[in-house]
């Protein structure tokens, strides 16, 4: 999928630097503006986010060689991909701003769990955020080995996840976010990201087998079993006797989902 931002191009101001682009479409999610001193952007690198309606910006930068990009939100409101533009620099001669400090993240990574084609992540927030995810197969975040996607938490679910994932693969991500006052992106300039929480080693899961009748099959008194905890509260002589319960329900719990 192609961007929908063309024709990116980066001037000195006096008051920094400006960029400029076109939106080749409207119905885009948002724009992401990402400076930072080297091209593969692992140096002082800053995100900037704006609505699809933005076509210019002012950043504040320090003097010297700056690297720039531009990305459009591909997809829905929920969930989708960062497409991005190519890499450009500009030399800042004559600049008096510096760049904004980093912001702290508001949020924490409290675990994160492995389901088919990604990774869950599980966090301690249950407002409106908007989360930024990059992942990678390498152990550093470098623009041409890294895909960057967003995830927006609506209310109170406390998680969002990364995907797509190669089972089969391990990966570096990292994590940040935008918070939001309300559902929706606001119409003008929103803020830059915080500092990312990186997670490594994470892996998304093998998909489940294919589901075959022998995996679920049980015996006349294990049906017995099921029929009468659906009946009656069940009482235990062991702790054995309740695991091999408990491990029974799995089994078929995991057979419904299944069929």
């Amino acid at each position: 999928m192609a961007t929908s931002i063309q024709n990116l191009r980066g001037q000195e101001a006096q008051n920094g630097l400006v960029l400029t682009w076109i939106n080749l479409r409207d119905d885009f999610q948002g724009i992401l503006i990402e400076i930072a001193k080297d091209s593969e952007f692992t140096m002082a690198s800053r995100i900037f986010v704006f609505p699809p309606t933005v076509s210019s910006c002012t950043l504040q930068v320090g003097v010297g060689t700056w690297f720039f990009r531009a990305g459009s939100m591909e997809g829905t409101e929920k969930s989708g991909k960062v497409v991005w533009t190519g890499i450009y620099d500009i030399s800042i001669q004559k600049g008096t701003c510096m760049l904004p400090a980093e912001s702290k993240a508001s949020f924490s990574v409290l675990h994160t769990q492995s389901v088919d084609k990604g990774v869950k992540l599980f966090t301690d927030k249950i407002k409106p955020n908007y989360y930024f995810m990059e992942y990678t197969t390498k152990d550093t975040f470098e623009a041409s080995q890294t895909k960057t996607i967003y995830a927006k938490d609506w209310k109170t679910e406390g998680s969002v996840l990364c995907e797509p994932l190669d089972p089969s693969l391990t990966y570096s991500i990292r994590i940040s976010s935008l918070v939001l006052d309300s559902l929706h992106l606001p119409s003008k300039f929103v803020d830059y990201l915080s500092t990312w929480i990186v997670l490594k080693g994470k892996k998304a899961q093998q998909v489940s087998k294919a589901f075959t009748p022998i995996d679920v099959s049980i015996s006349a008194a294990e049906q017995v079993l099921l029929r009468e905890a659906k009946e009656r509260p069940l009482r235990f002589t062991s702790t054995a006797d309740y695991t091999r319960y408990l491990a029974l329900k799995e089994k078929t719990s995991s057979a419904k989902e299944k069929v």
